[in-house]
């Protein structure tokens, strides 16, 4: 009886974990369908972007799977200037066309933000952290800076391929 229920311990316990993940896909699938499909089609995407060497075609890559996916109202792809990369200068975009260059001299909150920051930018969370105080003149340009380029989420990315580049959307 011992060694039984030892074997069925072990069993239970190697199945535990494959199980797992696959009930957690299922329910997030399930109950959360929309943030399953979004997940998944990003997923793809970045499948696809590992075969991608030209900026404008994973520019036109990324815009397109947003855009035509319905993901977003409007969306821009900013690759980093050369030779120098003192500024982001618009790739492209869909719907309606936003600031054409963004530099330091022109929107030094979000090139600040960009250089300090690797992670995503929502200016929903922006506007939150403003209005708790937590230093409000800064706060406020950066959201009127990505207000000028037309995002409600900026998601900086850089690769050995593209050394600097951010997507701004509206979702």
């Amino acid at each position: 009886r011992l060694f039984n229920t030892l074997i069925s311990i072990i069993i239970l316990l190697t199945l535990y974990e494959p199980l797992k993940e696959r009930l957690e896909a299922k329910s997030l699938e399930l109950f959360f369908r929309e943030r399953y499909e979004l997940g998944h089609l990003l997923h793809t995407l970045r499948r696809t972007m590992l075969r991608v060497l030209d900026p404008s075609r994973m520019s036109k890559l990324v815009l397109d799977t947003l855009y035509d996916e319905r993901r977003c109202t409007h969306a821009a792809i900013y690759l980093l200037e050369e030779p120098l990369g003192r500024g982001f200068r618009l790739e492209s975009y869909r719907g309606p066309e936003p600031a054409a260059r963004v530099s330091e001299r022109y929107h030094p909150a979000l090139w600040h933000a960009i250089q300090k920051n690797r992670g995503p930018l929502l200016s929903e969370q922006l506007i939150a952290d403003q209005q708790e105080g937590a230093d409000s003149a800064s706060k406020r340009d950066l959201i009127d800076a990505m207000r000028a380029v037309s995002a409600d989420v900026l998601l900086p990315f850089a690769s050995n391929v593209f050394r600097g580049c951010f997507l701004s959307a509206d979702f």
